[in-house]
């Protein structure tokens, strides 16, 4: 099969796109408006509804008209996404346009193609303060195409094949959904069964505190653990991710306040509201940043992992997430943490649910990880079956 190498300004039209200003009149009308984000939703596919739309005014007043079938391509933030339009569409400055000339290339053989080309595309992308994609890089980009029935052919197959594809990797993700789901229920249910009384926190609180600010003077290649809020979990209670090594000197007293105890307590109270995590012994002796607050429980009277836990249920992210009166919090205070409710059965009580908790969940995330991985290896071989086709790699049969 013989394959011709051709700029695409050759093969179609790039357009460039733009957004109306805010006044009413131009928006909410019939005509399409598409997005980046619209792009990413459907990669590699076809847009069929876009979130918003234009009016003729809108249009007019500052963007423009692809016409169905044309490849839209995001052009900044991030560089790559593809996707055919389904209909006249409008469409932002984040996007270029490509209207093509359906005598020498099919659109759907297009599409495919970019898509499989996200990494080069990016790489075309220009810019000081972020890259962006020119419309006059993207006019000189060549691309591959073989006779008008075998773009066909080849888009046929890739239509079929990925739709199966798709069809894995979305099983696989309601799959995760549903794990988590049962999850959750685990853990709140592991904590709901307990008639034990609840109080607040701050009745079993030895010591609490928060970092302070100006630990980046003392990062360092060795040196003592340093804890930031990407280090407290989600999924668990087990501190995890990169480590941040301090060399702090001595007599520095911020550097006692905060140095921590096997089983302290730690909490997000700035972002990521609802992380907590346990100190083990890779931990000891390490600090906490501004973000963490520190707390030093009572162990005579509470098992830190159990509380952590506790926190993880439905009713504990509640507290950590919501206000008194409901509204989302931006930060926690001290006090808030003082204030949260926990339940405190006996000690053997907690150590049991904690053993119990630990064992369904790691269960489960085993589940999850699975599921996980199936997806990705689904879509690398996604990615890959789509390449190999537009690239003339493995022969598809002509009808």
């Amino acid at each position: 099969m013989t394959w011709n190498r051709l700029p695409i300004r050759r093969i179609a039209r790039v357009l460039g796109g733009g957004t109306p200003g805010p006044d009413p009149e131009n928006w909410d009308g019939p005509i399409p408006f598409v997005t980046p984000p619209d792009l990413r939703e459907v990669h590699g596919g076809q847009v069929v509804a876009t979130g918003r739309s234009l009016t003729a005014e809108g249009l007019a007043a500052g963007s423009n008209l692809a016409p169905a079938s044309s490849i839209m391509i995001s052009k900044r933030a991030p560089i790559g996404y593809v996707a055919r339009i389904a209909q006249d569409s409008a469409f932002n400055q984040g996007c270029l346009a490509l209207a093509p000339d359906t005598s020498r290339v099919s659109p759907r053989f297009l599409a495919w193609s970019l898509s499989s080309r996200v990494v080069e595309l990016k790489s075309l992308g220009k810019g000081t303060t972020f890259a962006e994609l020119s419309a006059s890089d993207l006019a000189s980009l060549e691309v591959s195409l073989p006779s008008a029935r075998a773009q066909e052919t080849i888009a046929d197959y890739l239509d079929r094949e990925t739709a199966q594809i798709d069809t894995l990797i979305s099983e696989q993700r309601k799959l995760v959904e549903l794990l988590a789901l049962r999850r959750q229920a685990a853990i709140d249910a592991l904590f709901d069964s307990s008639d034990a009384p609840v109080m607040q926190l701050r009745r079993g609180i030895d010591f609490l505190t928060s970092g302070s600010r100006g630990w980046g003077e003392y990062y360092a290649d060795e040196g003592h653990r340093f804890v930031r809020i990407g280090n407290l979990p989600r999924r668990n209670v087990k501190l995890r991710g990169d480590v941040q090594r301090v060399a702090l000197p001595a007599g520095v007293s911020e550097g006692e306040r905060t140095k921590l105890q096997a089983d302290d307590l730690l909490f997000s109270i700035t972002a990521y509201l609802g992380s907590v995590g346990v100190v083990d012994d890779q931990w000891v002796g390490g600090y906490v940043s501004q973000h963490v607050a520190l707390c030093r429980l009572d162990k005579s009277r509470m098992d830190p992992r159990f509380v952590a836990w506790a926190m993880l249920t439905t009713r504990g992210q509640r507290q950590l997430n919501e206000g008194a009166a409901g509204g989302t919090k931006i930060q926690l205070a001290l006090d808030d943490i003082r204030r949260l409710a926990v339940p405190v059965p006996s000690l053997a009580t907690q150590t049991s649910v904690v053993t119990e908790v630990e064992q369904q969940t790691e269960s489960i995330d085993r589940l999850i990880d699975e599921a996980r991985r199936l997806e990705q290896l689904a879509s690398e071989r996604r990615a890959a079956l789509i390449t190999a086709a537009v690239t003339g790699q493995i022969e598809i049969p002509e009808d």
